[in-house]
This record gives structure tokens, C-alpha cells and sequence, in this order.
């Protein structure tokens, strides 16, 4: 059901996707993007549910997405010089990433697995595709040097940071 937009038609489209994160800093000076994935078939219903998880936490979150493939960027604003918003923040994004999961997508559409979302890989792969992966990172990186804390496998880093600790919280 989608509509065909001529190239001298669409600039208005365009201009508001692209202007729908610098649009944010009206809501918030900071905030938390996300990039999970759900099925195609699923947006509607994973958009439902973040409207209704914004209006529960009483947090705005503004829904940016690629409907084409299902693609979410759910921008959650926080105050950066609040540590309590910053932790409400991470709280939802993580609720959101897990719904996308649940829902049969995966916790990064295209922009990799940093350290929020590694917690949500042994969710989503099984323990044989973890090991292969953590070998592969040993083939390359046989002494455990690059990004130590960003293993798929929780034992390897103790985080310090209090931030940096609610990022890496599993569970």
C-alpha cells in the first residue's frame, strides 16, 4: 500500500526524517538511540507499544524508523546532568530492545553491537553461535586487548563506572 513519490515530491518527507533528530533537542539537550529490529510485520505493533511504554514511564519518546525493513531508532530523551534520567533512559531502551526481541527481531539493525546492547546476544543467539563468535574474536585478538568489555561473554569485564554499569546490568 505504499505510495510512489516523484523526486521533485519527496523532499518533504526527506526533510522531516532527516530533520527528526535535531528536532529532539526542543524535548531534550541529551538522548539514547536505539536500533533494534522487528519484522516488517511487527512495526506496527512495536510502535503501539513504545507509545504506550512513553506514556507509562512518562518519558517522550519520538519513534524514527525505516519501515521498509523494519528498522527502529526510538530516540529517548534524558537530562545529562541527571543521573537518575540517564538510568530511567537506559531502563527503557533496554525495555524496548527486549520487546523488538521478543516480537522475533534482533537487538541492532545496522549500526553493531556496542556495549548496551551485548547483554541481549546470549537472548537472541544460542551458546554454540556464541562460542564461535568469541573464537573468532580470539583469532584476532588472542590476548583479550581490543574492547575488553565488549566479549559476548559477561565474565570478562567487571565494569567500574556506575554509568557504564547500567549499561552492562543482564538482568
Amino acid at each position: 500500500n505504499g505510495e510512489f513519490f516523484e523526486p521533485e515530491d519527496d523532499a518533504p518527507y526527506w526533510n522531516a526524517r532527516k530533520g527528526a533528530f535535531p528536532a529532539m533537542g526542543v524535548v531534550s539537550r541529551a538522548y539514547l538511540t536505539l536500533d533494534c529490529n522487528v519484522p516488517r510485520a511487527k512495526l506496527p505493533l512495536i510502535l503501539s507499544k513504545v507509545e504506550e511504554m512513553s506514556r507509562a514511564k512518562g518519558v517522550t519518546i519520538a519513534n524514527v524508523f525505516h519501515a521498509g525493513d523494519g528498522n527502529l531508532h526510538p530516540l529517548i530523551p534524558f537530562d545529562p546532568d541527571d543521573k537518575a534520567s540517564l538510568r530511567k533512559a537506559i531502563e527503557v531502551g533496554s525495555e524496548i530492545t527486549e520487546l523488538a526481541i521478543s516480537l522475533g527481531g534482533v537487538p541492532s539493525g545496522e549500526h553493531g553491537i556496542g556495549l548496551e546492547k551485548v547483554k541481549f546476544l546470549e537472548r537472541y543467539y544460542n551458546a554454540t553461535d556464541l562460542e564461535v563468535m568469541e573464537r573468532i574474536r580470539k583469532a584476532f585478538d588472542p590476548h583479550g586487548l581490543l574492547n575488553p568489555c565488549k566479549s559476548f561473554l559477561k565474565e570478562k569485564c567487571q565494569p567500574k563506572d556506575e554509568v557504564f554499569r547500567w549499561l552492562w546490568e543482564w538482568d
